[in-house]
């Protein structure tokens, strides 16, 4: 009897701390809204998640993850559609709020969704989810990466090229490279107040990489204008672009070489001088 009872009083117990954990979770309100209803091939929009805590006591490491349709893309740091951070405490009757950098990879007119999950514990529980549309924008835009070498430095030229489309004037249109910390930017940014219909702007920007610069890089090509009805569009094009160590051994022997030649051109100079001296005075 004894143990049927304990039994019984575990068995009761069990059900009321997954009770208890169920209510908690459930006083978590979590909710995402973005800046734009619609983003275009590489427009930038903002992901805003608020988490509030409506429970009497703290919440206490709360698991966030937010998945994007592949159409989207979270760009604070790598591009990617998975993001996931924690909240190590969040008191009673307190909130959170989490802002995310999105990008539109797509130039097909379709939705895509962004889902937001939380909990305290995997299987996280469905909180909300987020639609954007993905549709062209009446310009164009052609850019194009190149990587040379300049004076003995690594140079990258990124051309941009910018269409008016549209049948209005378009304002602040304006471009520029962002480059890793280290690169020198050798060419000014590109800013115009007004472009008229079908008209065009062109640019080619180009950075320096220090002399060490090794691996994979990002360069990224960021761009924007304001519409006929005053709305900000920004986007970002990011490149990738690899560096190899320099080979010293080959610089050196280079330079050993361009010394014996200039040493040779030297010495030849002398002896036609020479030569030229003692048939003058012969």
């Amino acid at each position: 009897m004894n143990h049927k009872t304990l039994s019984t009083k575990i068995l009761l117990g069990a059900i009321c701390i997954i009770l208890f954990a169920t209510i908690t979770n459930a006083s978590i309100l979590a909710t995402a809204s973005t800046d734009k209803t619609t983003l275009s091939t590489d427009e930038v929009g903002l992901l805003t998640i608020k988490i509030f805590n409506d429970s009497d006591t703290e919440a206490k490491e709360i698991i966030l993850r937010a998945q994007a349709d592949e159409a989207i893309r979270f760009i604070d740091g790598e591009e990617k559609t998975l993001f996931i951070t924690s909240i190590t405490s969040l008191p009673a009757g307190s909130g959170n709020e989490i802002r995310l950098n999105i990008k539109s990879v797509s130039s097909l007119n379709k939705s895509a969704n962004i889902y937001i999950y939380y909990g305290t514990e995997e299987p996280l529980r469905y909180a909300s989810v987020t639609m954007v549309e993905t549709e062209e924008l009446p310009i164009s835009v052609k850019s194009g990466i190149e990587k040379k070498s300049l004076n003995g430095k690594e140079t990258v030229a990124v051309s941009f090229k910018f269409v008016n489309n549209s049948k209005d004037a378009i304002h602040n249109v304006g471009a520029e490279v962002i480059s890793p910390s280290g690169f020198e930017t050798v060419t000014a940014p590109l800013f115009t107040e007004i472009l008229a219909p079908n008209a065009t702007i062109e640019k080619k920007f180009e950075v320096m990489a220090p002399l060490e610069t090794t691996g994979e890089q990002k360069i990224v090509l960021a761009y924007g204008y304001f519409d006929d009805s005053n709305t900000p569009h920004y986007f970002e094009k990011e490149y990738k672009v690899t560096f190899q160590k320099p080979n010293y051994t080959i610089i050196i022997l280079a330079g050993i070489i361009v010394l014996i030649i200039a040493a040779y051109m030297y010495v030849n100079k002398d002896k036609k001088k020479e030569v030229k001296g003692s048939a003058e005075k012969k």
